[in-house]
């Protein structure tokens, strides 16, 4: 019956030496795969062997009969079994290193499966084109493109560029001697659209190549729905400046017809007046009259030349012939534009002195200003038009504005000025014109 236990406790260390001469054949090669510490890889072959040598013991002494005597176990299957109990608990001890060395380090294996699971396709391969590391989203573009993977870096770098979104039809064919081109979008034959990007890395102490591959198929559907948005925008912006100049024409015109029935209404009065003083032969209306007359004449030639708007000089020139001097500070504007409106500002103003103010002097100051509009909180530059004269101020509660100055403040405000008309200490229009926009230069 002991024969029997004994027998039965033997086997179990058998079979434990078996097992764990097993883990130690499976530590060994996890620790070769994965190139562990070497000292890892040392103790586990030593240990390999120290289990190699107790099973073959085992056997010899299993085939010579010597595994028990009349009392039990003798000293030499004893030390065996105690010597495979601690083999037993270092093999384990061995194998939680293992696990636990494992689970710190970045195997190969974890690596690759990395990068497999990114949304973004990557290849690196050397100078030569021999190919280091592809991972499953390029191969699977790889596949889309030409319908196979990828044996070479630079021919699948070259057939990249011919197929890039941005290289017109015609120069397609010189896409591989575009080496210095290190970006490109290519549209797939399912419809997606990537980004690939090629840069260069060191690895080993040897240059590496990366192209790394980006799906952009959204921001591509947005650039298009925006470059068919643009057109569209274009489209009416143009027919928005024709409907633009249109309205201004006409808006010209009204304003001529305005200012022809007040010439044709003056040039009335005058013909009425001149007609009682030929009747009276009084002097002081008669030096009314006279002074009419220039001013209609003014006018008639003004009118005759509403395409064509007198110079600076010109306008200067003829209002001195009849007494009034205009004296202009600052720089009057070349931009045509708003010479019309300055122009039309001075032959205004010019007028009402005379007329109104019997002035002697009309003093125009012009100068570059700052300021913010109602439809803008933003600074912008304006160039600034001060007009006044030394005549007669009107009363500010009966002063209102006639067609001329009404005319004056419409064409300010058509292209973005504004308009302010002061009776104070001396009857004063300041208009401001916007410096930015339009044509040509202040």
């Amino acid at each position: 019956m002991n024969d029997k236990i004994y027998l039965l406790i033997l086997g179990c260390v058998a079979l434990e030496t078996l097992i764990m001469l097993i883990i130690t054949i499976y530590n060994l090669i996890r620790i070769l795969f994965q190139k562990s510490k070497r000292v890892y890889g040392i103790l586990v072959g030593v240990l390999f062997l120290i289990e190699y040598f107790i099973i073959q013991a085992f056997l010899l002494m299993s085939k010579e009969g010597n595994l028990t005597d009349a009392i039990g176990f003798n000293n030499k299957t004893v030390e065996l079994i105690l010597l495979q109990a601690a083999m037993t608990v270092v093999v384990l001890a061995l194998t939680q290193n293992v696990r636990r060395w494992e689970k710190k380090t970045l195997a190969k294996a974890s690596l690759k499966e990395g990068l497999d699971s990114l949304p973004v396709g990557l290849l690196f391969y050397w100078e030569c084109g021999m190919v280091k590391l592809v991972n499953t989203k390029m191969d699977s573009i790889s596949r889309l493109l030409i319908g196979e993977g990828i044996y070479s870096g630079d021919e699948f770098w070259h057939m990249l560029l011919s197929r890039d979104m941005g290289i017109l039809p015609s120069e397609k064919g010189k896409a591989k001697d575009s080496g210095n081109r290190n970006e490109c979008i290519v549209r797939l034959d399912d419809g997606s659209v990537y980004s690939f990007k090629r840069s260069i890395c060191v690895f080993e102490g040897h240059n590496l190549i990366e192209i790394m591959a980006t799906d952009v198929s959204e921001e591509q559907l947005l650039n298009e729905k925006l470059k068919v948005k643009r057109v569209k925008v274009d489209e009416i912006k143009k027919r928005l400046q024709n409907l633009n100049s249109e309205i201004e024409s006409i808006t010209v015109q009204k304003e001529i017809l305005a200012t022809k029935s007040k010439v044709h209404d003056d040039l009335g009065k005058t013909l009425i007046m001149s007609r009682k003083f030929i009747e009276t032969n009084d002097e002081g209306l008669g030096q009314e009259v006279i002074k009419q007359w220039k001013l209609n004449t003014l006018l008639l030639r003004g009118e005759e030349n509403d395409s064509n708007i007198f110079e600076y000089s010109t306008l200067i020139n003829d209002f001195s012939k009849v007494g009034l001097k205009i004296d202009v500070q600052g720089i009057l504007p070349k931009r045509k534009e708003h010479k019309d409106i300055v122009i039309t500002g001075l032959r205004t103003c010019a007028t009402n002195a005379l007329k109104h103010g019997n002035a002697k002097t009309l003093f125009v100051k012009i100068t570059n200003t700052t300021g913010r509009t109602l439809s803008s909180f933003n600074e912008k530059k304006y160039l600034q038009v001060e007009i006044r004269n030394d005549g007669e101020v009107p009363d500010p509660e009966s002063f209102s504005e006639g067609g001329g100055l009404g005319n004056l403040r419409k064409s300010v405000e058509r292209i973005g000025g504004n308009m302010n008309v002061e009776c104070k200490e001396a009857f004063k229009v300041i208009f401001r014109l916007p410096a930015e926009g339009g044509k040509g230069n202040i």
